[in-house]
Order: C-alpha cells, then sequence, then structure tokens
C-alpha cells in the first residue's frame, strides 16, 4: 500500500521516541515533510481519554501514527498480559 500526502499535511506520531516511531520521525525530516507533531508522554497521556480528545480537537492532525505502547518484554507481557492490554486508551475520540 502506497500513501501519498503533500509536505505539509500535518501528522501526529504517537510513540515518536521508540524505535518505530523515531523510525518514522527520521522518514519523514529526510524527505522533507514540514509538520510534524509530537508529544512525550509527560506532555500527553494517551490513557486519558479527555486529555487525548483535548490534543485531537485542539490539534487537528490529517495522519496519526500510533507507535506508542507499554514496554516490558516477553516475560512481563507472559506475567502481566492484562497490564499491557489495560494500559491502552480503547475509547473513540469524536474529533468532529
Amino acid at each position: 500500500m502506497k500513501y501519498n500526502f503533500n509536505k505539509d499535511t500535518k501528522i501526529y506520531v504517537a510513540g515518536h521516541k521508540g524505535l518505530i516511531g523515531s523510525a518514522f520521525i527520521r522518514f519523514f525530516k529526510e524527505n522533507d515533510y514540514t509538520n510534524i507533531i509530537t508529544r512525550s508522554r509527560g506532555e500527553l497521556e494517551l490513557t486519558s481519554k479527555s486529555d487525548t480528545s483535548d490534543f485531537f480537537r485542539n490539534n487537528h492532525p490529517k495522519v496519526v501514527i500510533l507507535a506508542a505502547g507499554k514496554v516490558g518484554g516477553l516475560i512481563a507481557k507472559r506475567d502481566y498480559p492484562f497490564d499491557f492490554i489495560s494500559s491502552y486508551n480503547f475509547s473513540f475520540v469524536q474529533l468532529f
């Protein structure tokens, strides 16, 4: 699949400091995309419905790349699977 959008399209990359998210950031910078939005965990708590809704309502990104997630390794995921699945915000955000 190939997606084409303008170099000034507003793109939000969640998890921009991780392995996958940082690769997206590098790609966009190397290809002259100019409107990349990032927020650290301290700036935006994605597990909070109200924080997440406010962010999207105020920023209106056209593209969202969700590369954020809880990390812990294979043993932690095996021993504490609910901790990983429950940390995600599965609520829908009404944008418009």
